[in-house]
């Protein structure tokens, strides 16, 4: 008796699943550490922008959570994210995190305090960010909801790719705070591109939730 094997689902970008949330998580990511680990100007502390605040607490704790429910159920698919071994890109969110962290506190405990105590602050100026990153999530659990979990190949493709070129974008408006502001009398401020921006990546997110 001859058996018909099951199709195996094609994800976005034709890699495995999980792996276009783990690049967009690593980006994330590498952009905080990054921007904690530049040393103070002029005695001013860098501050983390706003939206890539919201983003790394949305995206990470997406990430780990929507990664341990696949582990509970075996992964039927069989590979990896980005084909690495189980567990790697949460072990290297964690190390990245925790190390720029305990690095910055060692060496400058006055400095990356008050880099905290003015991205905290920083929070209160930007009033919409979290409410057009959880539109934007919520948005995505909608739609994924109506299309299902596997919808056609060119879509998944568009999404991820207009998801990654949003991060690329946001690391490209980070240098409007770090480098173009400190030229101009009066400072840009982005936040409608940045929450744009914010609201796409926490789209893909819900969406391949």
């Amino acid at each position: 008796m001859s058996t018909v094997p099951m199709p195996v689902p094609r994800h976005a970008l034709g890699m495995p699943r999980g792996s276009v949330r783990a690049i967009l998580a690593l980006m994330v990511v590498a952009l905080v550490c990054a921007l904690m680990l530049i040393p103070p100007r002029e005695d001013k502390p860098i501050v983390i922008p706003s939206y890539l605040l919201y983003l790394l607490f949305l995206v990470v704790g997406h990430y780990f959570a929507a990664r341990g429910h696949a582990r509970g159920e075996g992964n039927a698919w069989g590979s990896q994210p980005l084909n690495l071994p189980r567990g790697c890109i949460r072990l290297t969110i964690l190390v990245a995190l925790t190390a720029t962290c305990i690095y910055r506190w060692t060496s400058d405990p006055e400095g990356f305090k008050a880099q905290w105590l003015a991205s905290v602050k920083a929070l209160e100026e930007a009033p919409l960010l979290p409410v057009i990153v959880l539109l934007g999530f919520f948005a995505g659990a909608l739609l994924r909801m109506v299309i299902g979990d596997q919808p056609p190949p060119a879509w998944q493709d568009m999404e991820a790719w207009v998801s990654l070129i949003a991060v690329i974008l946001m690391a490209a408006s980070a240098m409007i705070h770090l480098v173009i502001n400190l030229s101009l009398p009066e400072n840009l401020d982005p936040w409608l591109l940045e929450g744009i921006l914010s609201g796409v990546v926490a789209f893909y997110f819900g969406e391949r939730s």
